[in-house]
């Protein structure tokens, strides 16, 4: 029966003492034994003398003797300071860092964590308090060289927000992104890398001007300004006005010859593209296509079809030799444009050229450039009302007398087919009105045959009136051939 329990202290070696415990029991036998237990613990003294020394304050201690790993829970410790729980262990409760006395003068003092001391930049992790500069029950990641409270670099708050170069995450979204570029500049983004290197590089970014882009190491590839207009393609920050478009797609440089919008429909009657334009009148337009090559292109069963009560194709060309609408159709039966208007005064195809040498609408085809299946065929404008300075033509038979009508065979650019017609170049030496010539002013690009109209009619009634006066004389001569009457004296 244990009746004795003792602790004596024993001198033990240099900085260290020895706990004896003694256990006397009661034995059935005559006699008594004695058990000791000796455990050697470190032996803290003021100014040294031990390996744990007492600092000067009375608070803290401090060991600048131990060269190796220290172990809590471990006897094995694999670095500076090794905690190990045992299999108890709540995941809470291996490490605690509490900080329960806030110091409202120094909002930065207010939270409890870690501090990094590295040779050129402090850093530091801590769960900040109610006064801290954070707010409450934020995880704060932050940088104690660049000074409070701008050294934040990343806060998680106590619904699971994120802000990456904010102290402030937005509520509602997962993460927030802020940055500072070069000069004070506010820039935020990500960047997403395959390899360190750089290949392969993409930056997802808010640019100082605002907007939302996305780029690679080449160009911006899609930016998206503040009021929601869209670029899209090589240099997407390239916009134009403010009225050009709401969605804008950039082709070339290093995406070459590539489309700049390309729409698959796989439906029996939908849609590549379609464009519709809600207000009416001419200006209005649901697609418009411009470039200085081909504004629109359509290639198919019917390359472009359109319909509209107003216009339904308008296509304009600003290019010197451009083109306002160029369709091409390879099907047997196949339609390049087909424009059809239902409105009282529409127009289904319209071509608008403004350009120095440029055409509103070409056609070319293997046996009719155009075809009218219509009553009225073309018309042109011709109202008195704006016409001014009215003239009759002068000498129109004399000058028609002057043309000369050709049988030719046209180039294989041309179809290559044998045709009818005159010469440009010595048509517009006579009606200069009629053709049109290159940039050199020599060499003629076509002229306009229905022109001759007027002339023929002019010279019709020059000829007509040549012929009347022939009559007239025709009939005065033969008056005066007659025999004369003889008259009998009685």
């Amino acid at each position: 029966m244990l009746n004795m329990m003792r602790f004596v202290r024993k001198a033990a070696a240099a900085g260290m003492f020895s706990l004896q415990i003694f256990f006397h029991f009661s034995l059935p036998v005559a006699f008594a034994e004695t058990i000791e237990l000796v455990t050697y613990y470190p032996a803290p003294a003021a100014g040294g003398g031990g390996l744990w020394t007492a600092a000067a304050n009375g608070t803290d201690i401090y060991n600048t003797n131990i060269t190796g790993n220290v172990g809590i829970g471990v006897t094995n410790p694999q670095s500076v300071l090794h905690v190990q729980g045992g299999a108890a262990t709540n995941y809470d409760n291996l490490l605690r860092l509490s900080n329960p006395d806030p110091d409202p003068a120094n909002p930065a003092n207010d939270a409890a964590g870690i501090f990094f001391d590295a040779e050129t930049r402090d850093w530091a992790i801590a769960a900040t308090n109610p006064s801290s500069g954070f707010g409450d029950g934020k995880l704060v990641f932050y940088d104690d060289t660049a000074g409070f409270p701008q050294g934040a670099r990343m806060v998680i708050d106590s619904t699971g927000n994120v802000g990456i170069g904010t102290r402030t995450p937005v509520p509602g979204m997962r993460m927030t992104v802020a940055g500072q570029g070069a000069g004070g500049t506010i820039v935020s983004g990500i960047q997403f890398k395959d390899t360190d290197a750089g290949a392969g590089t993409w930056n997802i970014s808010t640019p100082p001007t605002g907007g939302f882009s996305i780029s690679d190491t080449l160009s911006t590839r899609l930016f998206v300004e503040g009021n929601g207009r869209v670029a899209i393609g090589a240099n997407a920050t390239v916009l134009g006005s403010p009225n050009d478009a709401f969605l804008r797609v950039i082709t070339g440089g290093s995406l070459g010859n590539a489309n700049g919008i390309y729409v698959e429909a796989a439906g029996s009657n939908s849609n590549g593209i379609y464009g519709r334009h809600l207000l009416g009148g001419v200006g209005s337009v649901g697609v418009r296509g411009e470039a200085a090559g081909r504004g629109v292109v359509g290639i198919g069963a019917t390359g472009v079809e359109a319909s509209g009560t107003n216009v339904g194709v308008l296509a304009s060309s600003t290019n010197t030799n451009g083109v306002a609408v160029l369709a091409a159709a390879t099907g047997a039966n196949s339609i390049g444009v087909n424009g059809s208007s239902t409105g009282a005064t529409g127009i289904g195809v319209l071509g608008l050229s403004t350009g120095a040498s440029s055409i509103g609408v070409r056609a070319s085809g293997t046996q009719w450039d155009f075809w009218s299946d219509g009553p009225n065929s073309f018309g042109n404008p011709s109202s008195i009302r704006w016409k001014r300075e009215v003239q009759p033509i002068e000498n129109a038979l004399d000058k028609v007398l002057k043309l000369r009508g050709v049988s030719f065979v046209w180039d294989e650019a041309h179809g290559g087919k044998r045709d009818l017609g005159m010469i440009a170049e010595e048509v517009g030496k006579i009606f200069p009105e009629f053709v049109v010539y290159e940039a050199n002013g020599i060499d003629a690009m076509g002229m306009d045959y229905s022109q001759l109209t007027s002339v023929l009619v002019e010279a019709v009634k020059d000829q007509q009136k040549q012929i009347e006066e022939l009559r007239t004389e025709i009939r005065r001569l033969k008056k005066s051939r007659e025999p004369k009457p003889t008259s009998s004296v009685r």
